[in-house]
């Protein structure tokens, strides 16, 4: 079963730059904007988007939250389906363990491709080291119980993280049917998924 996905990814969006990535939201109402985090500065993104889906960090205000489920595009321990096999789900700032296991034991049976959105790298990754004092750390969240309860096997995955701690753009490639990439500098970028019999990715910032 195949599929394309592309979605224009925001977060950290500041007052200054707003104003024109309003304006690009507003001329391109097909844009599937996935909005992860600190858009306090921005939020008519949230109001303004026609298709819109978003979770939210440590740093985002409770209004965002709010505006986010009055859209009905609040994912954080959800799956939004998107088509006919594909599905997002997303883990916030604050309740990783429990969005997972809310994730975990609800996907839709028709979605065999899955997408996460989360603020947190997948653990023991390359894309989840730092270094400190000489020394590489890896940090983030486990995932290896979500991926034994949801029968990996049976679903192909792209888990999408972002995080200041780690700001370099990053691929890892677990096997054919899961790859992680990891977000960090700028933003927005443009992600194009292609579910084929071997999960693939192309990413491209967006600085018009």
């Amino acid at each position: 079963m195949r599929g394309v996905l592309e979605l224009y990814i925001v977060k950290g969006v500041t007052y200054s730059r707003c104003s024109k990535l309003l304006e690009k939201i507003r001329k391109n109402s097909n844009l599937i904007v996935v909005a992860i985090g600190s858009l306090n500065e921005c939020n008519k993104i949230i109001q303004e988007s026609v298709n819109i889906i978003g979770i939210t960090d440590v740093y985002d205000d409770v209004s965002i939250i709010r505006m986010l489920k009055n859209r009905d595009s609040y994912i954080a321990g959800h799956w939004k389906i998107i088509s006919s096999n594909i599905c997002i789900g997303g883990i916030d700032g604050h309740n990783p363990i429990q969005n997972l296991e809310m994730l975990s034991s609800s996907i839709p049976g028709i979605c065999r491709n899955l997408v996460l959105v989360s603020p947190y790298p997948m653990k023991s990754t390359s894309c989840s080291f730092i270094n400190i004092l000489n020394k590489k750390i890896s940090i983030g969240i486990d995932l290896s119980k979500f991926l034994e309860k949801i029968s990996i096997d049976r679903h192909r995955i792209v888990y999408i993280s972002y995080s200041n701690l780690i700001d370099r753009i990053c691929i890892d490639k677990i096997n054919d049917s899961f790859i992680h990439i990891h977000i960090g500098g700028e933003s927005p970028i443009i992600i194009k998924i292609l579910f084929n019999s071997i999960v693939g990715i192309e990413y491209a910032y967006d600085r018009n």
